[in-house]
């Protein structure tokens, strides 16, 4: 076990809002940052050699309640509204492990793969409930669903209670998407979110759903009318525009995946990008299928983005590492530093977190991400490029630390 005050010397250490530093040392006293730089002032100083320290990573979008599953539901390339009929299936079944085993189960993986913050949508309430929450920094959203006015009723209050209980999570709301909710509830999660809370909601996420908001129609639509209930009948609003604007005064908004946000939805986030955020989540945006995604334009406007593996319901793992890298391949016209910033402090915007986490910043928490470096190769470009070391390799992450303890293998 490391002493409460150490430090660590690294072959390269990443703060992210400052230059990579090659033989960098990261100071540690308690469970906070006490310095970044090139010299130590500890007289034992850990060399951990030809590895990388950054930021622990931020997914800051998930479901853990999937983490019982070993693979994706359903089949590559399948339809949005098909795959949810999956999910429903998987919620309804009577041998599901105990949530609170696999929110665990999640947190443990996330943490192996060097993510210390987590935005959680969770379908129903941690208040009360054995869930464990004090191995990261998470965020729980609520997750709110309803169009018939009693249940938009019971779902307000659930909201209030979930944003005014003693949790040891930071809470958050997520009205969860445009085709399960009225304008009733997200006037409502709205007004609650204007207090500080962060709010959180899927929009533009698939082809069906850019249909079911043209005319109605569409598998999504056939999906919501075989189900009957408070979920059929006609789209409750026009565009996904229409509900950008409704958001735009709340003062912590992520819009979720975003892969089918048009040039007007673009524009209009950029008006608002203090407060409003879109959470890409590459590896599920692959597994549809979906048009290639428009994160060029999006940086380009000023917006910021952040990465979210979603959950193992659509994605192999939880590894935001292999997210960054996924989505860096995919998009090679943008630079390798800013996929270490949509990974880390990126994402800490988008929870509301940046001045405790997502750099390595004195007085920031002890979260650190430790990765294994390729050889050094002085003819490789990474040489002159250290974040491709990062990006361009498919070596893992080797521990953890959480809060100044190593959460994760060993040093």
């Amino acid at each position: 076990m490391l002493p409460s005050s150490f430090a660590l010397q690294a072959r390269w250490v990443f703060p992210i809002d400052a230059a990579p530093i090659e033989n960098g040392v990261v100071c540690v006293e308690g469970e906070r940052i006490s310095g970044v730089g090139t010299e130590s002032p500890h007289p034992e100083t850990t060399d951990l050699g030809n590895v990388a320290i950054l930021p622990g990573f931020v997914n800051a979008h998930a479901h853990l309640e999937f983490s019982d599953l070993t693979e994706p539901l359903g089949r590559q390339g399948m339809s949005l509204a098909d795959w949810i009929l999956l999910v429903l299936q998987y919620r309804n079944r009577g041998d599901l492990p105990p949530l609170a085993e696999r929110v665990s189960r999640g947190i443990d993986e996330s943490l192996g793969h060097g993510t210390t913050t987590i935005g959680e949508i969770a379908s129903q309430s941690y208040l009360g409930s054995d869930v464990a929450t004090d191995r990261s920094e998470l965020t729980v959203f609520l997750e709110m669903i309803g169009r018939d006015p009693r249940r938009v009723q019971n779902c307000v209050r659930a909201a209030e209670a979930h944003l005014s209980g003693d949790a040891a999570w930071q809470s958050g709301l997520s009205p969860h998407a445009p085709y399960t909710i009225g304008p009733e509830l997200l006037a409502a999660a709205a007004r609650l979110a204007a207090g500080g809370a962060p709010l959180a909601m899927h929009l533009a996420e698939s082809p069906e759903e850019m249909q079911w908001f043209a005319d109605g129609t569409g598998a999504l639509a056939e999906m919501l009318s075989r189900s009957g209930g408070e979920m059929a009948g006609p789209p409750a609003f026009t565009s996904p525009l229409q509900m950008i604007r409704q958001l735009r005064d709340i003062p912590r908004v992520a819009l979720i995946h975003g892969n089918y946000l048009d040039a007007a939805c673009i524009a209009e986030i950029a008006k608002h990008a203090a407060t409003m955020s879109v959470v890409y989540c590459p590896r599920t945006h692959g597994y549809f299928g979906h048009a290639r995604y428009p994160l060029d334009g999006l940086l380009t406007s000023g917006i910021n983005v952040a990465l979210g593996t979603d959950g193992r319901s659509s994605n192999p793992d939880l590894s935001l590492l292999a997210e960054l890298r996924f989505a860096a391949e995919r998009h090679p016209e943008i630079s390798a530093a800013t996929f270490l910033r949509l990974a880390t402090i990126n994402g800490a915007e988008v929870l509301g977190r940046e001045a405790d986490v997502g750099t390595l910043t004195a007085g920031k928490s002890a979260n650190l991400a430790i990765l294994q470096l390729p050889e050094p190769n002085p003819d490789d470009v990474t040489a002159k490029d250290p974040a491709r070391l990062i990006v361009a390799s498919e070596l893992p992450n080797i521990a953890t630390m959480f809060r100044g303890q190593v959460v994760y293998g060993r040093l």
